[in-house]
């Protein structure tokens, strides 16, 4: 199934939401990120999530699973 506009769209907001709430916070556990996104998303998407961010350098995963902004 091709993605359409609008579904990119919210995607995009979605992983900026998540980069912009890691980057306030300068550091969180993983899980109480997700415990608060809960309602709007699924573990395997928060994960898929995660990955992105990591991949693009804005964070990374430290050990205990500690989120951290990087950029």
């Amino acid at each position: 199934m091709k993605p359409d506009k609008q579904n990119v769209l919210a995607a995009i907001e979605l992983v900026s939401a998540v980069a912009d709430a890691i980057r306030e916070l300068g550091t969180v556990p993983s899980g109480q990120l997700y415990a608060r996104l809960t309602d709007v998303m699924d573990i395997r998407c928060f994960e898929q999530v995660v990955a992105l961010l990591v991949k693009a350098g804005l964070i990374e995963r430290l050990p205990n699973n500690i989120l951290r902004w990087v950029e």
